[in-house]
Order: C-alpha cells, then sequence, then structure tokens
C-alpha cells in the first residue's frame, strides 16, 4: 500500500505553512518562499525559505520543534528547506577560496 500524496492546498497543509512562513518572516521578513513536493517522496511537502543569511542553521532552529511536532503529531509532511540567495552563496564560495588559496601559499612558504 503506498500512501497518497498530500495536496499542497489541503486546508491543514497550508495552515501548517503559513504558520511555519510566519515564524521565518517575522526575524526575516525578506524571506521568499517557495512550496513543493520532494522528489523522492511525493508526500513530502517542501517550504523552502530562500535568506540572506551567512548561516541556514539559524533559520531551522527557528522552526525545528514545531516542523518535528506537525511531522509526528500532526502527521504533516513537511519540511522547511532554507537556502541562501545565490549571490550570497557565491560570495561565501569566493571567501573561502581566497582562504583556502592563502594557506596554500602559506604552506608553500614554509
Amino acid at each position: 500500500m503506498t500512501a497518497e500524496p498530500v495536496r499542497a492546498d489541503d486546508p491543514r497543509i497550508e495552515h501548517a505553512l503559513n504558520e511555519l512562513r510566519g515564524v521565518i518572516a517575522e526575524k526575516y521578513p525578506a524571506a521568499v518562499f517557495e512550496v513543493s513536493h520532494g522528489v523522492d517522496d511525493a508526500r513530502a511537502v517542501h517550504l523552502t525559505a530562500t535568506i540572506d543569511v551567512e548561516d541556514t542553521d539559524e533559520v531551522v532552529d527557528l522552526v525545528i520543534d514545531r516542523m518535528i511536532e506537525m511531522q509526528i503529531e500532526e502527521e504533516l509532511p513537511i519540511f522547511v528547506i532554507p537556502i541562501r540567495p545565490v549571490e550570497r552563496s557565491w560570495e561565501i564560495y569566493v571567501a573561502h577560496k581566497a582562504e583556502r588559496e592563502r594557506d596554500a601559499e602559506t604552506a608553500e612558504a614554509l
């Protein structure tokens, strides 16, 4: 027996998504949200939050307890996935690359 996919327009899902959006938007008003279904699990509803933060764990920390409660007690397969905007990810990549190059040059000089 396979589980039926949960529809994103199900009132319980809509309510849960709005609640999670609200918690995130309260701290990160510029957050942009997208709802999708999981690739490997069609029942899963992904709330992707694009937020310009250094550490996306900060976003997870805001919602993890409630998200798990929704998953276990309310049987709502909702997952919050925080990501950085492409520009921010690129800046972090460039900074880390420059740091690695400096470390390599220092090691060669020794």
